[in-house]
């Protein structure tokens, strides 16, 4: 796992959502959103997918937990079967992790753990985002994007 800071820009989304309880249907929904950018001319070396889990499992009912898959757009981009979003940007701590299923579950077990050790502040007011960099997920590494104060 590497670490590194990061000033993000706001940046705008086309975006998929599904709701319910987060597992294997957020695959699903990864898998049908890639294949709809790869129709759109969307899906090139440069394409960045965000997946975003907007709400806590342990507060949120699964059934009512929502999970964004979207891909960054100009802000003259236009389609009618998707929604638009914008990501708040803003300072984060990166996490550059192995693109598997383990990785991202010691992602999840360890990341406040970390960012203690760090003496870095999550900010609450912002979400968590994994960043799925086409060039990165090619060599077998995704990102989780940590909002920090």
């Amino acid at each position: 796992m590497e670490l590194q800071f990061e000033l993000l820009a706001d940046q705008q989304l086309a975006y998929m959502r599904r709701i319910g309880a987060y597992g294997e249907e957020n695959y699903e929904l990864m898998d049908k959103f890639k294949n709809w950018a790869g129709k759109n001319q969307l899906l090139n070396e440069d394409a960045i997918i965000y997946g975003i889990a907007r709400d806590n499992p342990q507060i949120t009912a699964p059934e009512n937990c929502r999970y964004d898959v979207g891909i960054v757009v100009g802000a003259d981009f236009k389609v009618n079967e998707l929604e638009i979003e914008r990501i708040e940007g803003g300072r984060y701590l990166i996490f550059k992790i192995e693109h598997t299923a383990a990785a991202v579950q010691e992602f999840w077990n360890g990341v406040f753990r970390i960012l203690q050790e760090k003496n870095q502040i999550f900010d609450e007011n912002r979400l968590i985002l994994e960043r799925y960099a086409v060039k990165l997920v090619e060599k077998g590494y995704c990102e989780f994007c940590v909002p920090i104060k």
